[in-house]
């Protein structure tokens, strides 16, 4: 009898032990999911002292972003054309088509942005390594 409570009582604990563990791993792709999107508004809405958050390089956060690169650039749209997470889902890698138009300039600009992604695990946040997307125009 007392190895059969035992049992069930090892059983519900790795019943609950999968459960948790699918709960982390919803919780890490959930985080994902609302960092991308808005990592990506914030660029949209040309916020991009905000954005340079979510930036890392080489693993630290930067201090200064010279927001002027977006003084005469509106971003129309964008567009999330490819997300996939890694296996262990600590990685990701996203590819993002900007369209934008300049004020002086009576057209519409494409940028494909690709982002990798990192989650970090002490902070329980996702972070983008490289730049902010680079929005230049034809000469």
């Amino acid at each position: 009898m007392i190895t059969s409570i035992f049992r069930y009582a090892f059983l519900l604990f790795c019943i609950t032990l999968i459960g948790c563990a699918a709960l982390s791993t919803r919780s890490k792709a959930d985080r994902f999911d609302g960092a991308v999107n808005t990592y990506n508004s914030l660029i949209k809405w040309g916020d991009m002292q905000t954005a340079s958050k979510y930036i890392v390089n080489k693993g630290q956060i930067p201090k200064y972003i010279d927001s002027s690169i977006m003084k005469n650039v509106r971003v129309v749209s964008y567009e999330i054309k490819y997300s996939k997470l890694s296996g262990d889902k600590r990685r990701a890698t996203v590819v993002v088509e900007f369209l934008y138009t300049h004020d002086y300039r009576p057209a519409t600009y494409r940028l494909v942005d690709r982002q990798r992604w990192v989650f970090y695990p002490g902070a329980k946040v996702w972070r983008v390594e490289g730049k902010l997307p680079s929005f230049k125009f034809n000469r």
